[in-house]
């Protein structure tokens, strides 16, 4: 992931060991980092998910975390390292037995992931843009919620991409652009498999410190 060999690669579960100590003794500059308390980081999310779950940090391949074996949700934001096929591997593995992979990405490697677990939807290669904005376009806001669980008013946007070929659950205006195709988007999209499910969310940077203001209720 943007750097720190996984540095943002999280289990969310009850069977898992909880590791506190750690968090305070790792430092990082890296994106989406955990360990990264600056504006780029997801240190805010991370003591989100302390306070709420017992939370392992995986700073290893798949493989070697044996994540296959584990139970609990798989948190992958903003991945720019690409898989081996033992992790993807390991990661069928943990779906076919119940997990939940949420997987928050852009223009990174996640669709290689998705290509290996035999998923067909994808993150869109060009931006999302939308007339619905604050700031500047570089920040569409996104208002249309269609899972009940999500009881929220609104979601800012950074730069995002946008889920393609699925059923979503947070979409867009009907004004929204990617390429030169214009209609609302899912920027948000949930896939059964196996036992478990996927959940794919097209934009990392709704979860990083410096976003975390606008988009703590989501």
């Amino acid at each position: 992931m943007r750097a720190i060999a996984y540095g943002f690669l999280i289990f969310v579960g009850v069977t898992l060991l909880i590791m506190p100590t750690a968090v305070p003794m790792i430092k990082t500059s890296a994106d989406f980092s955990v360990f990264n308390t600056k504006w780029n980081g997801c240190s805010k999310f991370g003591k989100e998910l302390y306070a709420r779950g017992e939370v392992k940090p995986i700073l290893y391949s798949f493989k070697s975390a044996n994540v296959g074996e584990l139970k609990g949700a798989l948190i992958i934001v903003g991945p720019d390292i690409p898989y081996s096929k033992s992790e993807a591997e390991e990661v069928r593995e943990f779906l076919e037995k119940g997990g939940v992979l949420f997987l928050a990405d852009d223009f990174g490697t996640g669709n290689g992931l998705l290509d290996m677990l035999g998923v067909d939807t994808r993150f869109s290669k060009n931006p999302l843009r939308d007339l619905f904005y604050v700031k500047n376009c570089n920040f569409p806001v996104v208002v249309k919620f269609e899972d009940p669980r999500l009881e929220v008013d609104r979601l800012v946007l950074n730069v995002p991409s946008a889920v393609i070929s699925s059923n979503g659950t947070v979409f867009t205006s009907n004004v929204s652009v990617v390429g030169k195709n214009m209609r609302s988007y899912p920027i948000m999209a949930e896939i059964k498999y196996g036992k478990g499910r996927i959940v794919l969310l097209s934009d990392p940077s709704v979860l990083i410190n410096d976003m975390y203001g606008e988009n703590k209720p989501f």
